[in-house]
């Protein structure tokens, strides 16, 4: 798809107001990240994909407000893989997984409390103070979960959407039901996901138990210039690289 021509500007008269030079936006997100501060993931607003097949977003944003779209639709800022072994296939409260990995070769000990994991089949897979290879785990075979369909282990991706109007992106996590559809658009992306105008709706499907989830459909709206790719990844998709490990893993993830 050829880009349009309201997102092929120059950074001045960019469509999204984060990366104009003399818009209030640009000015609030500078001046309010003190000397030495960056960009943190905690600061983005989460979205969670809604259960039970919804097919509206909801959160609540940087000023605590709610709010709800049909789409997400913005830059696709920052992208990134996440995976994660908890202790129970339906995690309770507060509880954090016990194994998480930020590559998907590599996974680091969070939690020492393994609920009804296997102690000798975690202590075979470790490489390390608190490391372990993620890939030799064998809760990452397909019949391991508790359905004895898909995978113990959890795989999910990161996206943060840069609106037109916000300083702030949005944090999105495509769980292990939308991987099929996320993965394969962000590798057949035109250009580099940083330049990608796209925009996030959910379908309402069945798992192979006749249950019905949200899967987010990705598609892709155009790009931005090269001049305004480079503020997005100075700006965003660097920083929170950077800082990938500090982003939290929700249980809708799991």
């Amino acid at each position: 798809m050829a880009p349009t021509s309201e997102l092929i500007t120059g950074a001045a008269q960019s469509k999204f107001l984060a990366l104009r030079p003399d818009s209030d936006v640009r000015e609030a997100l500078m001046a309010n990240l003190m000397p030495g501060e960056t960009l943190l993931a905690s600061d983005l607003p989460r979205v969670p994909t809604p259960a039970g097949g919804g097919k509206v977003w909801s959160w609540t944003d940087s000023g605590n407000n709610e709010q709800s779209a049909k789409s997400i639709d913005g830059i696709l800022a920052y992208y990134g893989v996440r995976g994660t072994l908890w202790g129970s296939e339906e995690p309770q409260g507060k509880a954090s997984p016990v194994l998480v990995s930020y590559d998907l070769m590599t996974a680091v000990r969070v939690n020492e409390d393994i609920g009804d994991l296997d102690a000798d089949v975690l202590e075979s897979c470790r490489t390390g103070d608190r490391t372990y290879d993620w890939s030799r785990l064998p809760y990452n075979q397909y019949g391991t979960s508790k359905s004895g369909r898909g995978k113990r282990c959890k795989e999910s991706r990161l996206l943060a959407i840069l609106r037109a109007e916000e300083a702030w992106p949005l944090l999105v996590t495509a769980g292990p039901g939308s991987l099929k559809t996320v993965t394969a658009f962000v590798k057949r992306l035109p250009v580099a996901h940083f330049r990608s105008v796209v925009s996030l709706t959910l379908d309402r499907v069945e798992n192979a138990g006749g249950q019905p989830y949200s899967q987010i459909v990705p598609k892709y709206l155009g790009e931005i210039t090269k001049e305004e790719g480079d503020i997005v990844r100075r700006l965003y998709t660097e920083p929170l690289s950077r800082v990938a490990t500090q982003i939290d893993v929700p249980q809708d993830a799991a």
